[in-house]
């Protein structure tokens, strides 16, 4: 009798042992599942409330004047959710809170993100040589850059970037750190387009190239359609004789009107391009709908003359070559950053720098900072 209680003890307690661990495995799977599932909720939350913000940068860039709360709601599916918009006009920034959540019938997790959106071009905009919202960065010695227009305030080079510039000996003017420029102010591309057009001389798709032996057009690609860019900085002038803006009187101050040239798509300067002028904007491959636009970066590489301004919302990087090098006669602004490499001079001008401020190009709204009000991993049961 004892040995078999002694087996019966011992399977009873093995018996225990093995649910013991059968409830814990269970209790364990159950959780992480639990745990799976709050995290694919949070996920599909916070991918709701982004895109709360991305409708509230479109309703803005429409109608900047709207304010209120539950502005605008959207849902995505029964399964992802949905969102919904306040907006609160603080002078004149706009601070948007979004609240994404799953299950629209029964909200289980939400994330929330707060955001400023701005609408205005600084007004030390059209001061600078180089401007940047991300870094500078110059290679070698065989370069300079220059704004002697309006001293003491002549800033040459105004940027972002957290790198110090290195060879500041070969600039000509300050050169000053900010990090509240970042992101770069935002024209309305729509605007410039049709002002562009207007001018004809907005230019094709995807991947352009200019190229010296088609002797210095910009090929598309895929059409292989040629077209010149400008010689010239200006499309009207105060001294022609002529009342290009057909008010009645002729050579007014208003009349000197720059070329906008508006390039669908990379710009690519390859070889000896003579002079090219204008105001280059650089503007991706979508222009209907500018939230969709794919800003592209400038690379020019070769020598010749930039008689203009170029603006991108991308990189802009200078190769200089041969004995003359590139130069710019004008202005730079460039959103991620600007590289120079080899030959090449940046000379700002106050002429062009006035004639594209007194076109009155609308801002356009934009996300100039955002954060998550709660912590992610702070899941609603």
């Amino acid at each position: 009798m004892n040995k078999k209680g002694s087996i019966l003890i011992l399977s009873i307690f093995v018996i225990a042992i093995l649910m013991i661990l059968g409830v814990t495995l269970l209790s364990q799977s159950i959780s992480e599942h639990n745990l799976a599932k709050r995290y694919l909720n949070s996920t599909h939350a916070f991918w709701a409330a982004e895109a709360g913000v991305n409708r509230a940068i479109v309703e803005l860039r429409n109608n900047y004047s709207q304010c209120g709360v539950n502005v605008w709601s959207g849902v995505l599916s029964s399964v992802d959710g949905g969102y919904e918009v306040d907006v609160a006009c603080v002078g004149g920034d706009r601070n948007i809170t979004i609240r994404g959540f799953t299950s629209v019938s029964s909200p289980q997790t939400q994330r929330i993100i707060e955001a400023i959106i701005k609408k205005d071009i600084p007004t030390n905009f059209y001061d600078n040589a180089l401007y940047t919202a991300g870094d500078v960065d110059f290679n070698g010695s065989a370069y300079t850059v220059v704004n002697d227009e309006s001293p003491p305030d002549d800033i040459a080079v105004l940027y972002a970037g957290d790198d110090d510039i290195e060879h500041p000996e070969y600039i000509t003017g300050e050169i000053t750190q900010d990090a509240s420029i970042s992101p770069l102010a935002r024209f309305d591309f729509d605007e410039l387009h049709a002002l562009s057009e207007a001018q004809t001389n907005v230019y094709p798709a995807t991947g352009n190239v200019y190229d010296v032996a088609n002797n210095g057009k910009l090929i598309d690609p895929i059409t292989g359609v040629e077209k010149a860019l400008p010689s010239s900085f200006w499309y009207t002038t105060a001294d022609d004789g002529v009342d290009n803006d057909g008010d009645g009187s002729i050579d007014e101050e208003d009349e000197w009107v720059p070329n906008i040239v508006y390039i669908k798509g990379d710009l690519k300067i390859n070889g000896s391009i003579g002079t090219v002028g204008g105001f280059l904007v650089v503007a991706g491959d979508v222009t209907t709908n500018p939230d969709d636009e794919n800003f592209e970066d400038v690379d020019i590489v070769g020598e010749g003359q930039v008689d203009g301004v170029i603006y991108t919302l991308g990189e802009l990087n200078i190769n200089g070559g041969g004995a003359e090098g590139l130069d710019v006669n004008g202005g730079i602004w460039a959103g991620e950053g600007i590289r120079i490499n080899g030959s090449a001079d940046i000379l700002y001008n106050a002429d062009y720098m006035t004639a594209i401020g007194a076109l009155d190009i609308e801002p356009s709204a934009q996300v100039v900072s955002w954060r998550e009000q709660v912590n992610p991993y702070s899941l609603t049961p």
